[in-house]
């Protein structure tokens, strides 16, 4: 991971964690704990990504805290269970970290793309039932 994608990491984090002020101060520690993990396991493991990847990345990640964001507005109750499964995420975080000098690095690395990988799921689910509700609302409008 690259000093680039590290510091986007981070603020896409920092930013779910400004997004939801309802976090008690527990979790919000340990967000930042987290967000420090990848740097630490995977600082120089890989060569630096092109500025245009970074970028890309960026947009994606602001606009899943963008969608997230909105998602408490328009649909509460699914504000409410994506914010759990960011728990979620963020709770096998620490599991990832606390242990990560006890297991080899291919379970390291399994364990670090799985839960980049249901991060991004997650943020396709929120952009989805954010999406689902502005289309129900354009046709309850269209049915006036």
């Amino acid at each position: 991971m690259s000093l680039k994608e590290y510091r986007e990491y981070m603020i896409f984090y920092k930013s779910l964690i400004d997004s939801n002020r309802d976090i008690n101060v527990m979790n919000k520690n340990r967000v930042r704990v987290l967000i420090l993990l990848p740097f630490l396991t995977l600082l120089g493991c890989t060569a630096p990504k092109s500025e245009i990847k970074g970028k890309v990345a960026s947009a994606n990640e602001q606009s899943c805290i963008n969608e997230f964001k909105a998602l408490k507005n328009i649909d509460p109750a699914s504000y409410v269970i994506y914010q759990q499964q960011f728990s979620k995420v963020n709770q096998a975080y620490e599991v990832y970290r606390t242990n990560s000098l006890n297991v080899n690095k291919d379970s390291k690395e399994i364990l670090g793309m799985q839960l980049n990988n249901k991060l991004k799921l997650i943020c396709a689910r929120v952009k989805d039932a954010s999406f689902k509700n502005m289309e129900k609302r354009s046709q309850e409008i269209n049915s006036l």
